[in-house]
């Protein structure tokens, strides 16, 4: 059964293969994500952000982040889902776990994706295409106001060490 961790430490060893499988794939942005961790340059740390992966055993099976991008606006980044794990629900689950992550913080996510797969993908789980915003294509809005206060969230259990040591929020399976 798959979990969610919130990554604090970046698992250079888990990520091994997504990052292989990823660049087979033509993607560039899973060793993005590790270039700029390891430089420093975004490890998803500041304020009202947060780096998760999906784990299913020990093997890294999804990741993706959410950074600030505004004081109301997050910005989902580096969202990738093993393609073996595809079509059985785990980015679904992701996604809607990073978003009632960032429900807490603001009112709407933007993305920018480059694919009919993504694009599907975000418009099936409720995303609206952008029309001419540069550097978004897509955006949820996840309430009205910035002072809307979001529904509960689930409980914290402590992670394996492995995972470094962050909070592991359960996800609905």
């Amino acid at each position: 059964m798959p979990a969610i961790f919130q990554i604090s430490d970046w698992p250079s060893a888990a990520v091994q293969e997504i990052l292989a499988e990823s660049e087979r794939e033509g993607f560039c942005f899973v060793r993005r994500a590790a270039e700029e961790w390891t430089s420093g340059a975004n490890r998803f740390s500041k304020e009202d952000e947060a780096f998760f992966g999906v784990f299913e055993r020990d093997r890294l099976v999804a990741l993706a982040g959410i950074n600030r991008e505004s004081e109301h606006r997050g910005r989902l980044r580096r969202f990738y889902v093993r393609r073996e794990a595809r079509r059985m629900g785990i980015g679904g689950q992701l996604l809607r776990h990073v978003l009632a992550f960032a429900a807490r913080h603001y009112t709407e996510v933007v993305l920018r994706c480059d694919t009919g797969a993504a694009d599907s993908f975000y418009c099936v789980q409720g995303f609206s295409r952008a029309d001419s915003e540069g550097n978004i294509t897509h955006w949820i809005q996840l309430r009205e106001t910035p002072n809307q206060l979001p529904g509960p969230t689930s409980p914290s259990v402590t992670p394996p060490a492995w995972a470094g040591g962050a909070p592991f929020v359960a996800a609905d399976h």
